[in-house]
């Protein structure tokens, strides 16, 4: 049985199909780096946010794999390219399900949907919070109760959810509180085997000198008080720059990991060995602040996970581009980024070091699609809810036999909406010697496009999917 279950949202983005000639730059597409990554709240109201580039076509693009649809939102910004946790699942047959989303057209009911799994079909599909919520995440006490964590966009903290009995869906709910300062949004949490809730978030502005630093909140007695802290960097060196959505936690025991993916920077992690009362801290990759003309790195890009294997050792994942050094000398951080097929998701744990998962290169039929068609549209990785590369948000789990396994999203080769608009699938990959070598890439979703004329708005059917005896995902 997997001990961590996958959720990505299958999103599309640019690429229109071409027959030019392939691209002649040997680092891929440029990131603009003029264009700053847009954080979204999740209060948007509709007009408020343009999208940077078009989404699917005026088609309700119900793109559908293997499963059963389990409910139709209006609403699918469910984060900033990160990966929320949307699934739990108990193991015996039984699943529960928390999703952001909104079945009013008008989003006025934007919130947590929660839904209990069992004997082969969902129950009802009801709202978790009475006001306006957003990034919804899910995991479960040890008593099978669902907790249910979402930000609230103001200031008060978070809201926390419990619920009454397991896959009741009669929920008691509290506020976080948080230090002084800017509000706290994004929310990634974990709960361990003594039932502590330890929830990191991201400050929405500067506190402590970092933009966008990690705030902790913990609670040991089901959410009736809570106490805070900062993750704090080093900043002897440089000061790291972090962003919305771009942390992953993880516990095991009296463990828990956090881990950060700065955009352009350093993979950063912060390690309890007291039930989070206390963190250490480590800068996992130590790249420089610019990088030798004629060098390569790769760096990361955004989203990123953490997980512990069965004997408590940390393992990281995160999307990764390629940098080199900056064309000119004088742009923002001294480097540029590419978007590149042969640079993907990478792993690191203290045995294996860093190494290369996955890449777009790795997908079957990937080698089938030139540069000038992949990334003909300048800027397909730029929209406002897909802030991701070519293998994107990735998922990580662990099975009894303590093989590792990586999910992630990517673009489908070759396959695009009638505008030319890529369609996404989610692939996996494994491991049997700890993340040193990785096998083939499978498709899970194996999404074939389905075109429905939408009369208002788009839609995103969200759809459940049993893939073997005791494993789950979902896509959107």
């Amino acid at each position: 049985m997997l001990e961590k279950i996958f959720f990505c949202a299958l999103l599309g983005s640019l690429a229109l199909c071409s027959i030019l000639p392939a691209q002649t730059n040997p680092y891929g597409l440029k990131v603009d780096k003029r264009k700053a990554l847009f954080s979204l709240i999740g209060n948007e109201r509709p007009g408020e946010v343009a999208l940077a580039v078009k989404p699917h076509s005026g088609n309700d693009t119900g793109v559908r794999g293997p499963g059963t649809p389990v409910m139709t939102s209006w609403y699918d910004l469910g984060s900033n390219g990160g990966s929320l946790t949307n699934l739990v699942d108990y193991g015996d047959g039984t699943v529960a399900f928390a999703r952001m989303g909104a079945k009013l057209q008008d989003k006025s009911d934007r919130g947590t949907f929660y839904s209990y799994y069992k004997n082969g079909s969902f129950g009802p599909v009801n709202k978790v919070e009475a006001q306006y919520r957003g990034w919804s995440n899910v995991a479960a006490l040890t008593d099978g109760r669902e907790v249910v964590v979402s930000h609230t966009g103001a200031a008060g903290g978070l809201e926390v959810n419990i619920d009454a009995a397991k896959g009741f869906g009669l929920w008691t709910s509290v506020l976080t509180g948080s230090m002084p300062g800017p509000k706290i949004l994004w929310p990634r949490f974990t709960i361990n085997s003594s039932n502590h809730i330890i929830i990191c978030s991201t400050t929405d502005g500067a506190l402590a000198g970092v933009t966008n630093i990690k705030q902790v909140a913990r609670s040991l007695n089901n959410g009736a008080t809570w106490t805070h802290q900062l993750l704090r960097p080093d900043t002897t060196v440089r000061t790291p720059r972090f962003a919305t959505d771009d942390q992953a936690i993880a516990s095991l025991g009296n463990k828990v990991a956090i881990a950060v993916a700065e955009l352009g920077g350093d993979i950063h992690l912060w390690e309890s060995a007291n039930h989070g009362a206390s963190f250490s801290y480590r800068n996992v990759t130590k790249y420089g602040a610019t990088i030798p003309k004629g060098a390569q790195e790769t760096r990361p890009w955004r989203a990123c996970e953490v997980i512990y294997d069965k004997i408590g050792n940390v393992h990281i994942f995160w999307e990764a581009v390629l940098a080199v050094a900056d064309s000119n000398g004088a742009e923002q951080a001294g480097i540029d980024l590419f978007h590149n097929r042969k640079v993907g998701i990478h792993h690191w744990s203290a045995a294996s070091g860093i190494r290369q998962a996955v890449s777009w290169s790795k997908i079957p039929t990937a080698s089938l699609e030139s540069d000038a068609n992949l990334f003909r549209a300048g800027e397909p990785f730029d929209q406002i809810n897909a802030n991701n590369t070519l293998t994107a948000q990735p998922q990580a789990g662990i099975d009894a036999a303590g093989n590792l396994y990586l999910m992630f999203s990517a673009y489908r080769p070759l396959d695009f909406d009638t505008d030319f608009t890529h369609f996404t699938d989610i692939y996996v990959t494994g491991s049997g010697d700890g993340g040193r070598t990785w096998g083939q890439v499978g498709n899970v979703s194996n999404t074939p496009r389905l075109y429905e004329e939408a009369t208002r708005g788009t839609r995103f059917l969200i759809t459940f999917a049993v893939e073997g005896k005791n494993s789950v995902s979902f896509q959107g």
